[in-house]
């Protein structure tokens, strides 16, 4: 029990196989009584190899090493004891082990992760085997040895990753900071380093920010994000122990353990190459644009102005000119133009200098001079290689001008080297150009009338093949010009018509006209469209006959248009006949009633006015709305012109049952009804007569509503011996307006009404 106490503690203190290989053999020797023992373990090509052993000879282990009953990462093994050498099958291992001096040997199975991993081998110089209890002592020390494999190898795979993780961290080109749970600087990276910050040791999360943020709601701000350890970025200006400060981006990242690990990025650099960028692709669009201004400018003087200023913009100058090629002044953007005119002077001999170079764009610093410290000049060439002038900026103050204000002012310079060239080129071909500019205006004008046009233009080719197609071509038939261009006018002719366009394709090829004529064409969902159609040849420039084209007019809305004038016709027909009718009627009842004429007179204008009042109730109101009221106050309005209940003209209108508030769409299609019988029963019914009587009752019932309309003591009733205009109306309001069910009959006593509609198209 001693000895397995030491192994044990030898075991956990071994820092490395050999260690625990070693503890394991000087064990066994010594609890199982013999002096030759040998620890393998299998390699990662899968061979068995010594790692320990005692009393074994060179030429033993060279033949023994890779002998193993046991495969590698095998699941299943136990100890094997071997009394007989024959049972070792290989002669040259028999061979090696009686050399050796054994006579008797035992494989135990190392395991790691119930897999055999090498194995424990016993040597006895003479025969014999294991008891149950050497077996148990050799079972246990190689599963302990097998324990402390495992811990060894967690142990090594641990310190590679943490070497690899330290390597990682600190050679990433990121800042990183990890944070006990109290706000500790527990470890930080080669990139913090960097910084320069000095920091206690350990340093503290405030501490490293105060170093880093100046500014005290920075600091807050930063201290915020990283201790919250939330998604996203937080952008920071950090102050180092170099000149000029870091801009950079924040995350964090909160750790099983209550650490926390910050990580920055330097963007610094990329910020400036943004703004550079930024800056070169705001210069790139100004010269693009001034390129743009300049070539269509013919006055070369302007553009050499239009170019200095310009110049003078990109390269903030406090004035500038353009000199010509002999010395004359053309352009002075500034006040101190006086100094070109002067004889003699420096900036003068500067400018020739530069002429006679005239490919390089020269920046010449005088510090000492008050007057132009910073001066630069850049020659303007034209292809020919001669100098056309050159371009003069001055700066008073620093800073001075530098190699991008050169890459600029040579880009600049080229630009107006080729507007100068393209102006005078531009100058001498205007005038040839001037008609075939207009001619290219005419077609250009022509082809935005064809597009824009609502009719549907086509071209085709004189087989019938279509090769163009307008906007108003695809509204009427549906095909856009991808789909349909390249293919047979044939599939937009109807069956019944494929005569007429072969007609049509022969006419033309006559180079004959087809004057417009109605026919039908087919629309892409199969639907046939009334069109009017009319087809010209077409020629090219030469006279020869290449096509047609073909116009075709939309005749739909026009046969609607001409369908609805008609009805409108027929309805205000019908509707002034029956003002007149009922104004007649109004008269005859008001002269029965009346004592006077002044009696007369007031009844009936009171009269008229409320026929007046129900006939607006048909018509929308002067926003186009329709009234709005409930179904019992429509019906008193309309009627009102038609009780005459005073007088001896007395007759009577009543109104019974339930009350519902119309819709507005609802109350013009009820006011007509209403009003149609109403004048029906003047002309020819109850109300045309002294004691006539209508009632009216409505009755709600579920989802639809039941209108009853009763005449009785009018003249006898007599069924019309066809249907008129009023009662087509009539039924074509109740019907599908309204959606609801028309019947009427002629009872002993009168016209008897009786219409059903769903609540849904009224309420």
């Amino acid at each position: 029990m001693s000895e397995l106490l030491t192994f044990t503690d030898r075991l956990f203190r071994a820092g490395s196989l050999t260690e625990a290989a070693e503890a394991a053999l000087d064990t066994i020797c010594r609890v199982m009584g013999c002096n030759k023992a040998a620890v393998l373990r299998f390699d990662a090509a899968g061979v068995m190899r010594f790692v320990a052993w005692r009393g074994l000879s060179p030429a033993y282990r060279a033949v023994a090493e890779g002998h193993t009953p046991w495969a590698a990462g095998a699941t299943q093994a136990s100890p094997t004891v071997l009394t007989d050498l024959s049972a070792l099958g290989d002669p040259a291992l028999q061979a090696a082990a009686r050399e050796e001096g054994v006579a008797a040997l035992a494989f135990i199975p190392i395991w790691s992760d119930g897999q055999v991993v090498g194995k424990f081998m016993v040597y006895y110089p003479q025969p014999r085997g294991l008891n149950d209890e050497e077996l148990a002592l050799a079972s246990f020390i190689t599963r302990q040895l097998g324990f402390c494999l495992e811990r060894l190898s967690t142990d090594e795979r641990l310190r590679r990753e943490r070497e690899l993780l330290a390597t990682i961290i600190d050679r990433i080109p990121a800042m990183v900071a990890v944070f006990s749970q109290d706000g500790r600087l527990i470890r930080d990276n080669a990139a913090i380093r960097r910084l320069g910050v000095p920091l206690g040791t350990p340093g503290a999360i405030g501490a490293l920010l105060d170093g880093l943020l100046p500014d005290m709601s920075e600091r807050k701000r930063a201290k915020r994000a990283l201790e919250a350890a939330a998604d996203g970025w937080t952008e920071l200006t950090l102050k180092t122990s170099g000149q000029d400060p870091l801009e950079t981006l924040w995350t964090s990242a909160r750790l099983p353990d209550g650490s926390a690990v910050a990580i920055g990025l330097d963007v610094t650099q990329r910020k400036r190459i943004e703004q550079d960028l930024q800056r070169h692709a705001r210069h790139l669009a100004e010269l693009n644009g001034l390129s743009r201004q300049l070539a269509s400018e013919l006055d070369e003087t302007v553009i050499v102005r239009t170019a200095l200023a310009a110049a003078m913009t990109l390269t903030r100058s406090d004035w500038g000119a353009f000199v010509g090629r002999e010395g004359e002044v053309e352009a002075v953007i500034g006040d101190d133009a006086q100094d070109l005119q002067a004889p003699n002077r420096t900036l003068h001999a500067d400018l020739q200098a530069a002429l006679e170079v005239s490919d390089t764009v020269h920046c010449i610093s005088e510090p000492a001079r008050q007057d132009r410290r910073h001066t630069l000049i850049a020659p303007l060439v034209l292809r020919s290689g001669a100098a056309y002038g050159a371009f003069l900026l001055v700066r008073r103050e620093d800073p001075a001008f530098s190699s991008e204000h050169e890459i600029l002012m040579a880009s600049l310079a080229s630009h107006a080297a080729l507007a100068v060239e393209n102006a005078a080129l531009l100058a001498a071909a205007e005038q040839a150009a001037e008609a075939h500019r207009t001619a290219g205006e005419m077609a250009a004008r022509l082809a935005a009338i064809v597009e824009s046009s609502e009719d549907a233009i086509l071209g085709k080719s004189l087989d019938g093949v279509i090769t163009s197609w307008n906007a108003g071509a695809e509204r009427l038939l549906g095909y856009s010009a991808a789909e349909i261009v390249g293919r047979s006018v044939m599939m937009l002719v109807p069956p019944e018509r494929a005569e007429e366009e072969a007609q049509i394709l022969e006419r033309v090829g006559a180079g004959l006209r087809i004057a417009p004529f109605e026919t039908a064409r087919l629309h892409k969902d199969g639907t046939l469209v009334e069109v009017s159609l009319a087809v010209s040849p077409v020629r090219d420039t030469s006279g020869r006959l290449v096509g047609a084209a073909t116009i075709a007019r939309d005749m739909s809305e026009r046969r609607q248009a001409e369908a609805r004038q008609k009805l409108l016709i027929r309805e205000m027909d019908h509707r002034i006949k029956n003002l007149f009718t009922m104004v007649s009627g109004l008269v005859s009842v008001s002269a029965r009633s009346a004592d006077d004429p002044k009696q007369l007179a007031t009844s009936l204008r009171h009269r008229l006015a409320a026929l007046a009042e129900a006939h607006s109730l048909t018509l929308p109101q002067a926003d186009g709305a329709p009234a709005s009221i409930s179904l019992h106050g429509l019906l008193r309005r309309v009627l009102a012109a038609y009780d005459h209940s005073e007088g001896a003209a007395k007759t009577s209108l009543s109104v019974s049952g339930d009350d519902i508030a119309l819709n507005p769409g609802a109350v013009t299609a009820l006011a007509l009804l209403v009003y149609e019988l109403a004048t029906n029963a003047v002309k020819y019914g109850a109300l045309g007569v002294i004691g006539g009587r209508v009632t009216i009752r409505t009755d709600r019932d579920g989802e639809r509503l039941t209108f009853a309309w009763t005449e009785t003591g009018g003249p006898p009733p007599a069924p019309p011996s066809h249907e008129g205009f009023g009662s087509v109306l009539t039924r074509a309001t109740i019907e599908h307006q309204l959606g609801g069910v028309f019947d009427r009959k002629w009872g002993a006593g009168g016209l008897e009404v009786t219409m059903t509609l769903p609540l849904d198209r009224i309420v």
